[in-house]
């Protein structure tokens, strides 16, 4: 599980990346998260692709308009551990413009901070506990 808190307007925002947040995604949205994230790297080549899953956006020159922001916000919005309201555009509400982008941002960096331990892993040869017996 990775976590994050990021302070807004002197308000602490607690974000975590589990297992779970595609499964939440899934029964909040009715959308499968991961297919979407899929999505919009479909036309990436493989050098930005790993740069990405390595948590390097400025090496994989990802250009910013071709993002889903709408996704981005919902995502966060899923993986926000704190009360919030029910809709992702009431939660927005509660920030300034540019404190909402930043923190939509770090969030989904959290996201690809956890999928770069999972690519670690996986080229380390699995997680401990997967070996075959």
């Amino acid at each position: 599980m990775a976590k994050k808190t990021i302070i807004k307007n002197g308000k602490e925002h607690h974000f975590a990346a589990t297992a779970a947040t595609p499964r939440k995604f899934r029964n909040h949205f009715k959308r499968d998260m991961l297919m979407e994230l899929s999505n919009i790297c479909k036309d990436v080549d493989a050098e930005t692709m790993k740069a990405l899953q390595n948590g390097d956006v400025e090496a994989a020159n990802v250009d910013i308009e071709q993002v889903d922001m709408g996704l981005m916000e919902d995502m966060a919005y899923i993986m926000c551990v704190d009360e919030k309201p029910a809709t992702v555009e009431e939660w927005l509400e509660q920030f300034e413009m540019m404190d909402g982008i930043e923190l939509v941002t770090e969030a989904f960096e959290l996201w690809e901070d956890s999928e770069k331990t999972l690519v670690e892993a996986e080229e380390a040869g699995g997680s401990e506990g997967s070996e075959k017996k």
